[in-house]
C-alpha cells in the first residue's frame, strides 16, 4: 500500500499542505506511480542492428537495452 507523501486541509478556502497529519481533517496526498514504458520490437531490433551485436556481445547489448529503458522511463 502506498504511503502519503504529504497531507492537506482547507483553511479559509485555501489548501494548506503539511508533511504529516497535523489535524484530524487532513487528507492524504499520494504520488501517482509512473507507468512503465518498455521497448517495442522495432526499438530492440534497431538497438541490435546499430550496435553490431553478435557472438558473445550479449552482456554489452543488455547494458544498451538497460540504458534505453532508463531513458524512456526518466
Amino acid at each position: 500500500m502506498l504511503k502519503p507523501f504529504a497531507w492537506y486541509r482547507y483553511q479559509q478556502g485555501d489548501r494548506v499542505y503539511y508533511d504529516s497529519k497535523k489535524w484530524d481533517d487532513c487528507q492524504p496526498l499520494y504520488a501517482h506511480p509512473k507507468k512503465w514504458v518498455g521497448l517495442t520490437v522495432k526499438e530492440i531490433l534497431d538497438l541490435f542492428d546499430s550496435n553490431n551485436v553478435y557472438g558473445s556481445k550479449w552482456i554489452e547489448f543488455a547494458r544498451i537495452v538497460e540504458a534505453k529503458l532508463k531513458e524512456n522511463n526518466a
